[in-house]
């Protein structure tokens, strides 16, 4: 065995997955017609409900960009220095896809919690409503630990 041997791929494995591919590529595009209309109709309709799911479709698109991006990679062929080729990099979109849902997720149950918030500020200034039947700890980077605080 040589010290820069290589790895190849069979035929029907660059097959497979180029079907693959073709399907992700029809898949990003359906997702990005969606997106397109939730927009516009969000905009036009003023709702919330449409943008906010638009916003997850752009999160499924970006995630299925960086899908594709990484398998068209991944089928480059190998070199001295990259023996097994560039499939490593589905791994890393798939890692960076995670690390994007996870800050999503706290950009989210943030938003939640100060809307939250803001309800329980207007109810005490609109009924005097001294105590709140819900309270947030942990303010910093984990806005969402909510605790139900009725007493028994």
């Amino acid at each position: 065995m040589t010290a820069h041997h290589i790895h190849e791929t069979k035929r029907s494995e660059n097959r497979a997955y180029s079907s693959s591919q073709r399907n992700l590529l029809i898949v990003l595009f359906i997702n990005a017609v969606v997106m397109i209309a939730e927009i516009i109709g969000g905009f036009l309709a003023n709702s919330s409900a449409l943008l906010s799911d638009a916003g997850h479709m752009l999160t499924d698109v970006l995630a299925i960009g960086m899908s594709v991006v990484a398998m068209r990679f991944a089928q480059k062929p190998p070199t001295a220095s990259k023996t097994f080729g560039f499939y490593r990099l589905e791994i890393i979109a798939a890692f960076f896809n995670g690390i994007l849902l996870f800050f999503i997720n706290d950009l989210l149950t943030s938003r939640s919690v100060s809307i939250i918030k803001e309800i329980e500020r207007l109810l005490k200034e609109k009924y005097n409503i001294e105590h709140s039947t819900i309270q947030f700890e942990n303010e910093s980077f984990g806005d969402g630990l909510v605790q139900d605080s009725v007493p028994g």
